[in-house]
């Protein structure tokens, strides 16, 4: 009797943990998001991603301030509702008050983190450059089509 416990035991509990992660993965970011940032800028990034399987990919646009780049984003993960994911560009500095083209001597890291619901996305981007590094808040509103 005991040795049928262990196993009907066991049986039980991977039933329960793939049941709680299938209600995991309903989440779906599979779609295209307007960022805003605080402090709010005059731009809205738009960030599109692709959920397949456990693998998120996708891109974010950058205003360059002479045009608009889409950026590939990096290590992008999804656990439950948590989704991460990283971009990496050239920096664009200012002299004497202009605008300077992308220098490939200083490269900035964005990596974003935050928390899926409904249609929203909430979190925080850590932005680090030659400038050095600060933490802001960011949102996402996916855009219905």
């Amino acid at each position: 009797m005991k040795k049928m416990l262990i196993p009907v035991l066991a049986g039980f509990l991977a039933f329960i943990g793939l049941t709680i992660r299938a209600a995991e993965t309903g989440v779906n970011p599979t779609g295209t998001w307007k960022v805003t940032q605080v402090p709010k800028a005059t731009y809205e990034p738009i960030l599109k991603l692709k959920l397949d399987g456990d693998k998120l990919t996708g891109s974010l646009t950058r205003n360059t301030g002479t045009k608009i780049e889409e950026l590939p984003i990096q290590d992008g993960k999804l656990t439950g509702s948590e989704i991460s994911f990283a971009t990496h560009f050239f920096s664009q500095t200012f002299k004497n008050g202009v605008l300077q083209p992308a220098d490939t001597n200083y490269m900035s890291h964005w990596k974003f983190q935050g928390t899926i619901s409904d249609d929203s996305i909430k979190g925080k981007v850590e932005k680090e450059s030659s400038a050095g590094s600060r933490i802001q808040d960011w949102e996402a509103k996916r855009i219905k089509t």
